[in-house]
C-alpha cells in the first residue's frame, strides 16, 4: 500500500480487533505471491490512482480469484462490473466483497474476463489491428 495506506489499514484493523485476521506481506517472491493468491478467496485492488495497466487485477483475475477494485482509471475496463466500487466508499467495498466471497464461480467469471481482455491471442489480433490500420501501402 503507498501513501501510508497500510499504517491506516493496520490502526484500523487493531481498533475494531481485525489485526489478527489481516495480514501485510510486503514484497514476497513470485513463487509465494501464486500460493497466497491459491488459499485467496478474494483481491482487493483499492486504487485511487488511474492506473493505466492495472497489473494486480490483472494477474489476480488470471488466477481465477473474484477480483473486487477502486472503479478508477484502467480498473474500470479490467474488472467486470460486479467487482468495482467508487473509489473510497466503504460500504460498497464491504458489499462487494460480501457478494463475491459467497459466490462459488465468481473466479470462473473472472478468469473468463481476464483471458477475453488480454489472452495472447487476443492482444495480437488487437495489435494485428492496428498494424493494418496504420501501416503504409507498400510501394514498388
Amino acid at each position: 500500500m503507498g501513501g501510508g495506506g497500510e499504517a491506516v489499514a493496520r490502526g484500523g484493523a487493531a481498533a475494531d480487533g481485525r489485526a489478527a485476521s489481516v495480514r501485510f506481506v510486503g514484497h514476497i517472491a513470485p513463487t509465494e505471491l501464486a500460493a497466497l493468491r491459491r488459499r485467496a478467496a478474494v483481491a482487493v485492488v483499492p486504487s485511487r490512482y488511474a492506473e493505466i495497466l492495472p497489473l494486480a487485477a490483472l494477474e489476480a483475475m488470471a488466477a481465477g480469484l473474484p477480483t473486487v477494485a477502486a472503479a478508477s482509471g484502467g480498473l474500470t475496463e479490467a474488472v467486470p462490473d460486479e467487482g468495482l466500487y467508487p473509489a473510497g466508499d466503504v460500504q460498497t467495498l464491504r458489499f462487494r466483497l460480501q457478494q463475491l466471497w459467497q459466490d462459488v464461480d465468481a473466479g470462473d467469471r473472472a478468469l473468463r474476463a481476464a483471458k477475453a481482455r488480454s489472452a495472447p491471442e487476443v492482444i495480437a489480433a488487437q495489435l494485428a489491428d492496428v498494424y493494418a490500420a496504420t501501416s503504409a501501402p507498400a510501394r514498388y
